[in-house]
């Protein structure tokens, strides 16, 4: 009896999870908004709010069952702390002081989630956990496409499926079908079902029309093999690492002279639809307050802020972010919260090579692929310490998984240093 309360209780808890994330990643968002057609930029939605809080304590009630290997968890990378505390520090300088507590409150709700994954679950069952809230999301939204039209496929066409926007839904198709990729490899038992959610999240990601999100899937699989290639020894990684460089830069280099012509062919202007004129408008308030910022949260509150107000009037569009995580995150932590996120974000990086050299199976290549696939959606997107986001929560949660299990596996290596 105690076994199958045990397992009914484990059944329960990864629904709690993939429930949560799904939350995280937009899904059915106007479902749950206060569904009045308006945009309230400062109150958000009564609604979300509720669900989220309920989020919270249940994870606070599962966090006390372990809270000693919690504590030892969250407290694994100080860089982050340190960037988490600059956020809840920002109230003081807050040109929005109630906003930027409400949305602080968020930011850690989600960031103690995130926490409570890394303490739970070993980065493959994290791995799997997510393939299953991808693939399930990838379905959900065929059938929303199919069965409900008029939510499910945006004007022009673009398919949004059960997300917020087009682009959403391209970002998670892109990402779910990496990680299963990533468990096709690992995994022999369920190829055939792991081989129809990579087709089916591909064909999403193609019906969605978005090419941002096309760009990261197309990096992410070329970059798939060379990131399994730092395996092998160095007289090898090394001139590969070499070459790569190499065809990047010479790559880029085209790109930049050959901009208008490569915009011309993806249907962009040369201004990305407007990003350019946001960051130039971004950029000017940054200026104005480039130390601290505006306070966590505080600046996109629309025409209820001159400074978003600015932004709007400049770019010419209702804009909600300003399309960089880098430029988002500097305008509400000024350089000092971008700088403590960068060099967190270095370590971070170099800390998931060393979980490639570390793990055997291609899933080891997970999180070198979400920091780069960070790095490569920040450039047009925000999605750096984003509250109640499924980017946010996913950094946080691999980022502390790896650094504890390279933690412990480095104590083994200490203890039994003739075990190689």
């Amino acid at each position: 009896m105690k076994t199958l309360l045990s397992k009914l209780a484990q059944i329960l808890e990864r629904g709690f999870v993939v429930l949560t994330l799904q939350l995280a990643a937009k899904v059915m968002m106007p479902f749950i908004s206060s569904g009045d057609g308006t945009k309230n930029y400062a109150e958000g939605s009564i609604v979300n709010q509720a669900i989220w809080l309920g989020i919270y304590l249940i994870t606070f009630c599962l966090v006390a069952l372990r809270w000693k290997r919690f504590i030892h968890v969250a407290t694994a990378d100080k860089l982050l702390l340190l960037l988490l505390a600059i956020a809840v520090l920002s109230i003081v300088w807050s040109v929005e002081p109630k906003v930027t507590l409400r949305r602080e409150i968020g930011l850690l709700g989600s960031t103690f989630f995130a926490m409570y994954l890394a303490t739970r679950y070993s980065p493959s069952e994290l791995l799997r956990l997510l393939g299953w809230t991808l693939g399930i999301g990838a379905l959900l939204s065929l059938v929303c496409g199919i069965v409900l039209p008029s939510y499910g496929i945006m004007g022009g066409g673009f398919w949004r499926g059960i997300y917020i926007h087009k682009n959403a839904m391209g970002r998670m198709m892109a990402m779910c079908a990496i990680i299963l990729l990533l468990l096709t490899f690992s995994n022999r038992k369920f190829r055939w079902l792991t081989g129809l959610g990579i087709g089916l999240s591909i064909g999403l990601l193609l019906l969605s029309q978005s090419k941002g999100a096309l760009v990261v899937f197309i990096s992410l699989l070329a970059l798939l093999p060379l990131y399994n290639a730092l395996r092998l020894n160095y007289t090898i990684a090394v001139p590969l690492s070499i070459v790569v460089i190499i065809v990047s830069a010479i790559g880029l280099t085209w790109l930049v002279s050959e901009s208008e012509t490569v915009l011309g062919a993806f249907g962009k202007d040369a201004t990305l639809t407007g990003r350019t004129d946001i960051w130039t408008a971004a950029v000017d308030m940054i200026n104005q307050r480039p130390v601290l910022g505006y306070g966590y949260g505080a600046f996109w509150l629309g025409l209820g802020s001159e400074y978003s107000a600015y932004v709007w009037n400049y770019a010419g569009w209702e804009v909600p972010n300003a399309h960089n995580g880098f430029i988002d995150l500097t305008l509400d932590l000024g350089y000092l919260g971008i700088s403590v996120f960068l060099i967190g974000f270095l370590m971070n990086y170099l800390q998931a090579v060393r979980w490639v050299l570390l793990t055997k199976t291609l899933e080891g290549v997970w999180p070198l692929e979400y920091m780069t696939l960070i790095l490569i959606a920040s450039q047009s997107e925000s999605v750096t310490l984003t509250y109640k986001d499924i980017f946010w929560i996913l950094y946080v949660t691999i980022t502390l998984s790896t650094r504890t299990y390279l933690s412990r596996a480095s104590k083994t290596v200490q203890l039994n240093p003739n075990s190689s």
